[in-house]
Formats: structure tokens, C-alpha cells, sequence
């Protein structure tokens, strides 16, 4: 039985490992793989990691196969209650009337491959399962001799909603180790764009936080999930976290006052709603 373990996770990073993981069966093919990911576009949606990776390797696999020549492009689409991952070729195509069946299981298409390689006909049976337990939806659209495009699309939880979820994510898994975790939520006067604060995001947890934190966009400004920390401790890495960003704002040449707020379960708040009140509370 398929089962899944939501969290949030970053997509992004899961669209490029998919990438960089089949770029050599591409190269080998003479293939262009191309990844548009949009700059400013939010990076973190709730899903089970493992199985959206699935869905992508074999929806990229099967567009490389039946592939000769051209490219392979792997698009991501965040709107405001979905996510949608497409991944278009230059192949084949399939034919229309085969369309309808082709997430059956089993169920194969007269499309010639190199060397008579055809697998199972389970791979896009198991992709759609995957995709309609995450309550999304998967289609496909094609012409031979044209190529084929497939997408699928996920709900999307709102940035408060991800936050909410993404604590209580963390919060589950420090309970098993009866460690801390603590909530830093930066606000920006001018508001900063969208675009401003998803590359903050980025650059927090690439060259700020450690691998065990989180950086998140909200709906006004950022939220960073702090996991194990001192609670006494944690007021100065919230202002050293602000120096960080006020110098980053600098060499960006942008420029915007910080407000700040903080606080850790379970020292100050005993549940995800006590814990995001107090640390806005406490922004200054």
C-alpha cells in the first residue's frame, strides 16, 4: 500500500536533483535538459519529498527515452493554490487516441525506442497513484512526431499556512530527541517584493543557517526555524542573523529597516500558535 509522509520540503532543490541525477543519460543522447525555475518563484510546497523525486525521475526518464534529438525541459508554476511541474520534449509524440489509456497499468504504446527498450508500462500508472494521494492531478498532451508534454500539479498550502506547517513539522521531530526549536520572524519596513525576499530565503540557508534550519518566505517577510538552539542564546543569533541580512541589503543595494521577533518551544510557547504569537509580539 502507497503511503506518504507530507513535510515541507524544497522543490526546487528536488527538480534540480532530478536533474543533475539524469543529465548523463541527456548527454549521452546528445539531449539539451533544461530547468526553468523562475526567479523569485517560492521554493517550498508540502508534499512527501521522496515521492515527488519519483514522479519527476520517471516523468524525465521517460521523456529522454523516447527521445532522438532536441531537449528535455523540466518547468515549475507556482500559483496561488497549486504547483505545477511540467516536463515537455522534442520526441516521439504519442498518439491521440492512446491518450486516455495511458496511465493504465501495463499498458504500453507502439513507440519505437533505441536497442528495443520498453519497461513495464507500470512507471506512469504509479506516478498518477503518487500524484492523487497528494490530492493533485497529472495530465498529458501530445502529437507524434511532435513530442509530449506531461504536468502535474499539487495543492498549495498559503505561506502562513506553510509556516504553521512547517513548525509543526519541526516541533514533531524534536519531541522524539527532546530538543528545542525556536521561531525568528523578520519583518522588512518598506515591504520588500516577493522576488527580494525568496532570494533572502535562498542565500539564509545557503550561507547563514545549518543544514537542520529552515529559512521561509511569508506573506510580509521571513521566518526562520531554528532547531536545538540555546534558548538563551537564541536573542543574539536573531540580531546576528539581522547584521547578516542588513549587510546583504547593503551589497544588494537595497534598503529596508528590519523588525524582529523570537522565541522557543518548549521554554516560551507550548504549541505552533503561542510560539508565532509571542515571537510577533516580541518583533522589534
Amino acid at each position: 500500500m502507497m503511503t506518504l509522509e507530507p513535510i515541507p520540503f524544497n522543490l526546487h532543490a528536488a527538480v534540480e536533483e532530478v536533474a543533475e541525477l539524469l543529465a548523463w543519460r541527456a548527454q549521452e543522447k546528445g539531449l539539451e535538459l533544461i530547468v526553468h525555475y523562475p526567479p523569485g518563484t517560492p521554493r517550498h510546497v508540502i508534499g512527501d519529498q521522496g515521492r515527488v523525486r519519483q514522479v519527476l525521475t520517471n516523468l524525465v526518464g521517460n521523456a529522454i527515452k523516447f527521445t532522438g534529438q532536441g531537449s528535455v525541459r523540466i518547468a515549475v508554476r507556482i500559483m496561488e493554490q497549486v504547483a505545477e511541474c511540467s516536463v515537455a520534449d522534442t520526441g516521439i509524440g504519442i498518439a491521440k487516441e492512446d491518450l486516455g489509456e495511458l496511465f493504465q497499468q501495463f499498458r504500453q504504446f507502439r513507440r519505437p525506442v533505441r536497442g528495443g527498450e520498453q519497461g513495464t508500462g507500470l512507471g506512469l500508472a504509479i506516478a498518477k497513484k503518487l500524484v492523487d494521494l497528494h490530492g493533485g492531478g497529472i495530465t498529458a498532451d501530445s502529437e507524434l512526431g511532435r513530442g509530449t508534454r506531461f504536468a502535474f500539479r499539487l495543492p498549495r498550502l498559503s505561506s502562513d499556512e506553510l509556516l504553521r506547517q512547517t513548525i509543526d513539522d519541526a516541533l514533531r521531530r524534536a519531541l522524539t530527541r527532546q530538543a528545542s526549536v525556536s521561531l525568528v520572524l523578520i519583518g522588512f519596513e518598506p515591504a520588500a517584493p516577493g522576488e527580494l525576499l525568496e532570494e533572502l530565503a535562498y542565500w539564509l540557508r545557503r550561507d547563514v543557517l545549518r543544514q537542520q534550519d529552515l529559512a521561509l518566505r511569508t506573506t510580509t517577510g521571513l521566518a526562520l526555524v531554528l532547531v536545538d538552539c540555546q534558548p538563551n542564546g537564541v536573542q543574539a543569533i536573531a540580531g546576528r542573523i539581522g547584521d547578516a541580512l542588513r549587510a546583504e541589503l547593503s551589497r544588494l543595494q537595497r534598503e529596508a529597516a528590519l523588525c524582529i521577533g523570537w522565541a522557543t518551544y518548549p521554554t516560551d510557547a507550548a504549541d505552533v500558535g503561542e510560539l508565532i504569537r509571542l515571537a510577533m509580539d516580541r518583533k522589534q
